[in-house]
């Protein structure tokens, strides 16, 4: 597999100004703590309205202040709070949330929650461990009221679920399974009568050498009608050498064929990883070796067409950054194909709720690359308030979203 070497030389940006978001396709993106498990984990989607709905995990061991447990709130167009901040599940055991926002703007959120394991290894999981998979369907049209449903049709043990939903309205599913101490795979399915998993097929069966567990995306195509799902795995074998593959699945609803391809094989343990879907059929990665921020903070990015081939690999390093820190990443591609890679430190509190004690602006950064691999544009900004999340619209327009308002991060001219 070619590697690309990058230089990213970063631009100071002109201004911050408030905006009103335009009216954009459902965009998804997420942010993730690149160097160690974040107690706070945030998902954000812009709708088809211009919109931005957010939802956040809170963890047990968070030092907020905040209820632990599954958080939702929505932004209208014009940047006022749409919805306030509502607890949607009160529990210390909610480990990993997604959510997807379907074609007339509703949200479908799905999570573990258990006493699967305290930690990321196999070796952590108890005999008696139990995670089930939640999901909620947040129609306000019908009721501000909601419960939860843990759904049945899967293992006694999952985590990192993802969903997305389909433009016939199907919710599918992929998460980690896991059974016992020493094996574990990647299952897909879709939702029978919002109670049942059906249809699961077993993507990916896990290395019995497993170092981490895994935590699959899965992602809707509207312009092909497909899925992409992508993981990072890293094995270490008895001899002490570790190896970490990066691997991609193109799975077509119609005609129920699935395509796997190796994006990558290193022989160093990986951070999370993420994936987002372009509007041509393509899938953009994007992941980070666990030693990154000994060395500039490096990550990789894949674009793969939609016949499953690669098309480029680009290396960048995020040298504008303290790399002691930790930063936050978030990635998704505009209307043009253009993917956009957007980090930022250090990640305020949940909007709404207590301060974790810092009021320290947010460093923002971001590089633009083209459909054909080039780098076009980069930028940084201090922004001067903490930012609990980034997002792109499908318009290729950059906000921050800090506790209170929306902000549009000002890009240099061409």
């Amino acid at each position: 597999m070619a590697r690309l070497t990058v230089g990213l030389a970063l631009f100071v940006l002109a201004s911050l100004v408030s905006v009103i978001l335009p009216q954009t396709a459902a965009v998804q993106t997420q942010s993730s703590r690149l160097t160690s498990p974040a107690t706070i984990t945030t998902k954000v989607s812009v709708d088809s309205e211009g919109a931005v709905h957010l939802l956040w995990a809170v963890h047990s061991q968070n030092v907020s202040g905040t209820a632990p447990g599954l958080w939702y709130s929505k932004y209208g167009p014009n940047g006022t709070t749409s919805i306030p901040p509502i607890l949607i599940r009160n529990s210390s055991l909610v480990q990993s949330a997604d959510m997807a926002v379907d074609k007339f703007d509703i949200p479908h959120i799905a999570w573990a929650e258990g006493n699967a394991f305290g930690g990321n290894l196999l070796t952590d999981v108890s005999s008696n461990a139990e995670s089930g998979m939640y999901y909620v369907e947040l129609n306000f049209s019908r009721t501000h009221q909601f419960t939860p449903t843990r759904l049945t049709g899967v293992g006694r043990i999952v985590v990192w679920p993802s969903v997305a939903v389909d433009d016939n309205l199907t919710t599918h599913f992929v998460w980690t399974q896991i059974s016992g101490r020493t094996s574990a795979g990647l299952y897909y399915g879709t939702l029978d009568n919002k109670q049942e998993v059906n249809q699961t097929i077993l993507i990916a069966e896990y290395s019995q050498n497993l170092v981490s567990v895994p935590r699959p995306r899965v992602a809707f195509d509207w312009s092909t009608g497909g899925l992409h799902v992508f993981w990072a795995e890293t094995d270490e074998f008895p001899n002490g050498t570790v190896t970490s593959i990066v691997s991609y699945v193109k799975v077509d609803l119609r005609t129920r064929n699935i395509t796997h391809v190796q994006v990558a094989k290193f022989g160093e343990q990986l951070e999370d990883a993420r994936v987002t879907v372009g509007t041509h059929g393509n899938a953009y990665v994007v992941w980070e070796p666990e030693n990154a921020s000994k060395d500039s903070a490096l990550f990789y990015i894949s674009q793969i067409a939609n016949d499953g081939k690669i098309v480029f690999v680009k290396r960048v390093r995020q040298t504008n950054l303290p790399t002691s820190t930790g930063s936050y990443v978030s990635v998704t591609a505009d209307s043009e194909d253009n993917l956009y890679v957007v980090w930022y430190q250090p990640p305020a509190p949940p909007i709404g709720h207590a301060s974790l004690g810092t009021s320290a602006p947010a460093n923002i950064s971001y590089i633009k690359i083209e459909n054909d691999g080039s780098i076009s544009e980069t930028g940084n900004e201090v922004v001067s308030v903490p930012v609990i999340a980034v997002t792109i619209s499908n318009s290729g327009n950059l906000y921050a979203i800090p506790q209170k308002g929306i902000i549009e991060v000002t890009r240099p001219t061409n």
